[in-house]
């Protein structure tokens, strides 16, 4: 729904794309980075921090038919937020 308009706009969404948590993947919509950090952290089983809390606000769009490598996501995320990411002793952080 369009902020303050009252009306629906409908987008076009491939139904592989919103199933594809059936086959261990990950589709976010307009999700804050913060959102999709946490969801990662619940799938893997592991704790990521975010240095920079005003860089969690940034709205992404992210599809992954397979997560089979966070490491490969959390480069793919750093990379396109301008961010670096490193191993903690207690999980991932991205700063």
């Amino acid at each position: 729904m369009q902020s303050g308009s009252g009306t629906l706009e409908r987008d076009a969404v491939e139904p592989g794309r919103i199933a594809s948590w059936r086959n261990g993947g990950l589709t976010m919509v307009d999700e804050s980075l913060s959102t999709i950090l946490a969801e990662l952290g619940l799938r893997f089983g592991v704790r990521i921090e975010l240095s920079n809390p005003s860089a969690g606000a940034a709205r992404l769009n992210v599809y992954y038919p397979a997560l089979d490598s966070l490491e490969s996501v959390l480069a793919d995320l750093a990379t396109q937020q301008d961010l670096r990411y490193r191993r903690t002793n207690d999980g991932w952080e991205l700063f």
